[in-house]
């Protein structure tokens, strides 16, 4: 079986990728087992910060024998898309956005957290959607990291966005 070397689709014996349109010479066999697959590479990785060191906290004693989680957020950039895990006692919730799929990144910030170096960043996609990454400790990283790999990945496929200034 053949995928593609750029975006991993199946070939099914095309001379082009049917999903990102690169030529079949780059592709990658499975069978072949000195060939390796890419794999996502991460590139910056956090979680929540809570102002004024309240991240001691986050954790609810019920008894002595049972702790409680309570919501927690974890944060993941890496070469292809950016995970946002929401975590709880009962639940986990995981949110991916493709780089293809982001618009803008904002970093929103009062007077305390810039006084901490604490942000929040708002990722917005071309859907219309907006995912929030809360209480990132020097939100300028990640924000620059996402907007970099994003505008390589839309040059890669020649797609240009207005971008609002």
């Amino acid at each position: 079986m053949k995928f593609c070397s750029e975006c991993g689709a199946e070939l099914n014996g095309a001379n082009f990728c049917p999903n990102c349109g690169s030529k079949t010479s780059e592709s990658t066999n499975l069978d072949d087992s000195k060939t390796t697959l890419n794999h996502d590479e991460v590139l910056w990785e956090g979680k929540q910060s809570i102002l004024f060191g309240l991240n001691d906290k986050l954790r609810y004693k019920a008894t002595d024998s049972i702790e409680l989680k309570m919501k927690e957020d974890r944060y993941k950039i890496t070469n292809y898309v950016v995970r946002i895990t929401h975590d709880s006692t009962t639940s986990t919730n995981e949110e991916v956005i493709n780089f293809e799929d982001i618009k803008d990144v904002k970093i929103i910030q009062g007077l305390k957290e810039k006084v901490q170096g604490i942000g929040n960043l708002e990722i917005l996609t071309l859907k219309g959607n907006t995912f929030l990454m809360k209480g990132i400790k020097q939100p300028e990283i990640p924000k620059d990291i996402i907007m970099k790999k994003a505008l390589d990945f839309q040059r890669s496929r020649n797609i240009l966005y207005k971008r609002e200034l």
